[in-house]
This record gives C-alpha cells, structure tokens and sequence, in this order.
C-alpha cells in the first residue's frame, strides 16, 4: 500500500527490490509487487538488473534485451515485452555478462534510464487519452470476489 501511495502522489518513480543474500525472494518480490501496481492500473516497467543471476526472463517469457541494449545500444522498443496485463512490460536480462558493474556505471545505463521514465510517460498519455470503460473492471472484479 505505501508502495501504491507514494507513486500515485509522486507521478511515478523507480523501485528497488534487494537483498544481501543470493536465494531471499528478490525476483518473486520484484514480480509480484510489479503485478500488483500493474493489476491496479498503474503503468510499471519491470527490469531485471541482475546481471549475473537473471531471473525474470524465464519468469515472464520474456527475450533478453538489458544485456543487448547496454552492449549494442540496440533500441529499447525491440527488447521491451509486453505482458497478459496492458500496463505492465518487462526488460529481462538477457545474457550473463562478465563485468555488470561497469554497464550500469556506463554512461548508457543512464541513458536506458531516461527512455524508460519516457515509455512510462508516454504510456500515461496514451491510456489518459483513451476513454476507459470501468464497468468490465468492476465486473470482473466482482466475478473474482466470488469465486473466493
């Protein structure tokens, strides 16, 4: 929920999901709280920075694309994915890299970093000039709070 509220009153913003130890629930975390915002209809890039270790490509059948976008400065629109829910869209990893620190210490991380807020942005724009219809919202929503 604090989640949720902070990036409702903030317009957006970026989210980091960590832990010390190899095998704490990072990815599921990281999943799940992306599902989450996503299924209440906030817009959520989900990026897998886990260089050495990814995860999430396997996860949401995703292809590589981090790994090709920072080393071959491929376009972010061919290796974003899109997911069974409309706002929400991953950039897995991709291959395993052997010096992760200095990509995202490179000047195009940064770079990423900026198209990604835009994507966000222009992903805003687009769903707020669209009329949304609510009434299948609710009904599903009702549909789900039934079979409970």
């Amino acid at each position: 929920v604090a989640v949720k509220q902070a990036t409702a009153t903030s317009g957006g913003g970026v989210v980091l999901v960590t832990s010390p130890e190899r095998g704490d629930g990072k990815t599921t975390v990281a999943a799940n709280l992306a599902l989450a915002l996503a299924g209440s209809g906030q817009r959520v890039v989900l990026v897998d920075v886990n260089l050495r270790a990814p995860a999430l490509a396997r996860l949401f059948q995703a292809p590589e694309g981090l790994a090709r976008v920072l080393l071959n400065d491929d376009p972010l629109a061919q290796v974003l994915h899109g997911t069974a829910l409309e706002s929400l869209k991953v950039l897995a990893t991709g291959a395993r890299v052997a010096h992760p620190t200095e990509l995202i210490e490179s000047p195009r991380w940064t770079r990423l970093l900026d198209e990604l807020s835009q994507e966000r942005e222009s992903s805003d724009r687009s769903s707020k000039a669209q009329p949304s219809d609510t009434s299948a919202d609710s009904s599903s929503q009702r549909t789900r709070r039934d079979d409970t």
